[in-house]
């Protein structure tokens, strides 16, 4: 529900939802979903024009995830953390979007670029999805 209300931009009612499922799945360990939210959370933070926040839940996913949760999970949460680097005017977000994205494709994740793909080049054309 946080998802689809992001995306219908419902800002605060998406916030609400996302916080809730968030309580919901560190209460039961469910990191690799806990890791999920947070990924969205930084979309929310993104669209507040937040970059710090954004990075903060970007950092606290990754710390929650390793080790524990699938590949592409914690690979998501790299690829939107050097999106907020690369919005953020650090070149550190280049690198670790090239890394990411090498990642998703060593694991037969491929389709997962193609929304970064639209990222960059919406942002290439001063436009911002997110």
């Amino acid at each position: 529900m946080g998802v689809a209300a992001l995306d219908l931009g419902r800002l605060e009612e998406a916030k609400t939802w996302l916080d809730q499922a968030l309580v919901f799945y560190q209460g039961r360990n469910l990191n690799d979903l806990a890791g999920a939210v947070h990924e969205e959370l930084a979309r929310y933070w993104v669209l507040r024009q937040d970059l710090g926040a954004a990075e903060t839940e970007c950092r606290s996913g990754l710390e929650l995830v390793k080790d524990t949760a699938p590949a592409v999970t914690s690979l998501r949460l790299e690829a939107m953390l050097a999106t907020v680097e690369r919005s953020a005017g650090n070149p550190a977000g280049d690198k670790r979007l090239r890394a990411a994205a090498q990642g998703l494709l060593d694991i037969g994740q491929g389709y997962e670029l193609l929304p970064m793909l639209d990222n960059l080049l919406q942002e290439a054309q001063g436009v911002r999805r997110r």
